[in-house]
């Protein structure tokens, strides 16, 4: 099924009935039907066929599920850039989607100008949005209704440009409409999702939690989509109260705001009935804490971008599930717990996670050795997740793959921001690491070495990576070393590494944190870029 047709059930069944809100702007479901269809006229009056690549980068804004949708209609493949990222990331969307048409926030368009090579990139058509909040005039007058298109159950809908512990570049998950059709439907199932629901998100919209897991699920119901900007500050309960919303799902980052703001007591949050967190672990004092505040036990459920479900702790089903758990298996996905040889391991023994299922990846868009190296012959995908399972089937996450930091939710590859600092002029060699942190779960770490006979400053190197990676990935800290201590292989030693960085001690380096680079710019004593 095309996901616009499974939206346009939702169009059909109640076309008055808000599909979404900024809390300043709503638009109606046949609202939202007839803004998807305008883009889906400008796309195909652009160019754009079966199988070509939409891009979206911008902030959170309502046009983004239009665009995909019309996107979807056309048969093309929608690809939504996070509205972080910079030359490095965005060179490298651009190459691997060779995209037919470019939606850019106005906001944003000066990234195209960093980049030496951009222009040569760019797709024939590049639409300029206007700012968050304003009338987007540029698809007033586009011509008549395009039809959805018939679509194969594999065909590509989605590519999503996530992290992964196997490339130094943003990872291409493509996804089928049959699998983004899937997804919203069993999370509409599992999560208790209906047509009265006010649904927050405050999830960047270019990650497929925001987007698909939550998004199009609450769509796909009918419900009412309550959307805020992705930056990490908005404040939670004020829109809470405001729009009645009734299930939110976030991070433990968010969970963390959410329960600061829970302590003033300032708004009134009766109207939650069911909390879902996901997308980082879990910390368990603060989830108490929440419960006692709401009332609500926040559930947890897994997956990753390329397996999507896979577990969940259903609210209707699970009557006493036991705390700390990731939820037990959805149907339609299948899970297998390896050890080193790849062979299953019993119940209560910790073992890599393997997935797959209906809401299984299609590939790595133009990636194919990156494909074979992340999936078997049989098609389980390689997670690198660690779990353990009990008698009852219920799972609990035990650790992951070291190669990749979860910061508020997202995933930063180790190998991606090391290659973006060995590209530092000056940089001999460096080594990443993450760290545990209070606010955001997990910090990223940076030690350097300098080329012999070069003097590079930490704060020159931060100035090179904030225009190049996205503001998440950069290191918390960038430490200077003379050398890197090695282990009895002659390799470099991470785990000494690690524990210096979490130890904040380090023998002959020079520590700067980014709070204090960002600080010495604020206050006008370095270069002026802002990443």
């Amino acid at each position: 099924m095309n996901i616009a047709e499974l939206i346009h059930r939702s169009v059909r069944r109640n076309p008055h009935h808000i599909a979404m809100t900024t809390g300043e702007a709503s638009r109606s479901y046949g609202e939202l039907w007839d803004e998807t269809a305008r883009f889906a006229a400008l796309m195909a009056r652009s160019g754009v066929r079966p199988g070509d690549r939409v891009l979206v980068y911008s902030e959170n804004r309502p046009e983004i599920f239009s665009i995909y949708l019309a996107a979807a209609r056309l048969g093309a493949i929608f690809a939504p850039v996070h509205s972080t990222f910079k030359t490095m990331e965005l060179g490298y969307v651009l190459k691997n989607s060779q995209a037919q048409i470019l939606f850019i926030e106005e906001g944003l368009a000066e990234q195209l100008d960093q980049g030496p090579s951009f222009q040569d990139l760019l797709p024939e058509s590049v639409v300029i949005l206007p700012p968050t909040g304003t009338t987007c005039q540029i698809i007033d007058e586009c011509g008549p209704e395009v039809g959805i298109a018939q679509v194969d159950a594999d065909a590509p809908a989605l590519i999503c440009y996530t992290s992964g512990s196997s490339s130094a570049t943003p990872t291409p998950v493509t996804r089928s409409h049959d699998a983004e059709c899937w997804n919203a439907v069993t999370y509409a199932d599992v999560w208790d999702i209906n047509s009265w629901d006010s649904v927050l998100i405050s999830l960047p919209l270019s990650w497929v939690y925001g987007l698909s897991t939550v998004g199009l699920t609450a769509l796909s119901m009918g419900a009412t989509i309550v959307l805020q900007p992705a930056h990490g500050s908005e404040p939670l309960l004020p829109m809470i109260e405001k729009e009645r919303v009734t299930v939110f799902a976030g991070t433990m980052t968010m969970y963390s705001r959410l329960l600061a703001e829970l302590q003033e007591c300032m708004h009134d949050h009766s109207s939650l009935r069911r909390l879902y967190i996901g997308g980082e672990p879990v910390v368990l004092p603060v989830v108490r804490l929440v419960e006692h505040y709401t009332g609500i036990r926040p559930l947890q459920a897994y997956a990753t971008t390329e397996v999507a479900p896979v577990l969940a702790v259903d609210p209707v089903r699970d009557v006493a599930p036991p705390e700390g758990t990731a939820g037990r298996l959805v149907e339609g996905s299948e899970i297998r717990l390896v050890d080193a040889e790849g062979q299953d391991v019993p119940d209560g023994q910790v073992g890599e996670a393997w997935l797959r299922g209906n809401g299984a990846m299609l590939a790595y868009w133009n990636e194919p050795a990156l494909t074979a190296s992340r999936r078997t012959t049989d098609g389980w995908y390689r997670s690198g997740d660690f779990m353990w399972r009990n008698p009852d089937g219920y799972y609990f996450l035990a650790g992951r793959d070291e190669d990749v930091v979860i910061r508020a939710g997202a995933k930063v590859a180790v190998i991606e921001v090391e290659a973006a600092i060995a590209d530092v002029d000056g940089v001999d060699d460096v080594v990443v690491v993450a760290v545990p942190d209070e606010e955001f779960g997990e910090a990223v770490i940076a030690f350097v070495v300098l080329a012999p006979g070069r003097s590079v400053s930490v704060d020159t190197i931060y100035d090179d990576l904030g225009k190049r990676i996205a503001r998440f990935k950069l290191p918390r800290e960038i430490c200077i070393l003379k050398e890197f201590p090695l282990g009895f292989t002659g390799k470099r030693d991470r785990r000494h590494l690690r524990r210096l960085a979490q130890s904040q001690q380090t023998p002959d380096g020079v520590v700067v944190t980014m709070a204090d680079w960002l600080a010495k710019r604020s206050r006008g004593t370095g270069p002026r870029h802002l990443p």
